[in-house]
């Protein structure tokens, strides 16, 4: 949860840091917010339209938020290739795309209850010069996300410990076996996330 938390903390700031850059020097743009698009716009626009149906149907999916995060995941690593591009090319691609990603993850976070989120549409992300406040915000949230990825891990723990028990009973049960599966691919998921998770005896899962 952290890993995941830093990565959208460092695209916005990203982002701020480009539209900052791009106000404090108007004789020499750093973006152009009105040109037209380019080839690689079209495409990030096209990649955030397809992770917004993606997304949709995951969360119909019996809220499949590991899935979510991971599209999140690489629809912001995408958006940070393209704004390197954007820098080293200057006045050839529109910031619009990335402005609309950022709109877009930060809007689903809070949807899903990263309230964090809420935090970094605040003039930017500057955790340098956060108040005491914001940090305290911050540690509160941090333990919300905590909280919620212990939730999640728990009931898979508890999912997986069932099926294991009725296995042996029933090898040969399809649909205990793809349940299993289903428990360690969220475990994998978790992990890509940065959150690692260890099945232990007794149906226990520890996570850090």
């Amino acid at each position: 949860a952290v890993g995941f938390r830093k990565k959208i903390v460092n695209f916005c700031g990203y982002v701020d840091t480009l539209l900052t850059a791009d106000a404090s020097n108007k004789e020499n743009d750093v973006v152009n917010t009105s040109c037209k698009p380019s080839l690689e716009s079209s495409r990030l626009e096209g990649l955030l339209g397809t992770v917004q149906q993606q997304v949709e149907l995951e969360l119909r999916n019996d809220f499949n938020t590991p899935t979510v995060l991971l599209l999140f995941s690489e629809l912001v690593g995408q958006t940070v290739q393209y704004m390197n591009l954007l820098l080293k090319e200057k006045q050839q691609h529109p910031l619009e795309p990335v402005l609309a990603v950022r709109e877009y993850v930060l809007r689903l976070l809070d949807m899903l209850g990263c309230r964090f989120a809420a935090l970094l549409r605040v003039n930017g992300v500057n955790s340098s010069s956060s108040s005491g406040s914001s940090n305290r915000n911050n540690e509160e949230e941090q333990k919300k996300a905590s909280a919620v990825v212990g939730l999640l891990v728990e009931q898979r723990a508890i999912v997986r410990s069932l099926a294991l028990k009725m296995l042996k009973a029933n090898p040969e049960n399809k649909e205990l076996k793809d349940l299993l599966s289903t428990c360690d691919q969220t475990r994998r998921d978790l992990n890509s996330l940065g959150i690692e998770l260890e099945d232990l005896p007794g149906g226990i899962s520890n996570w850090k």
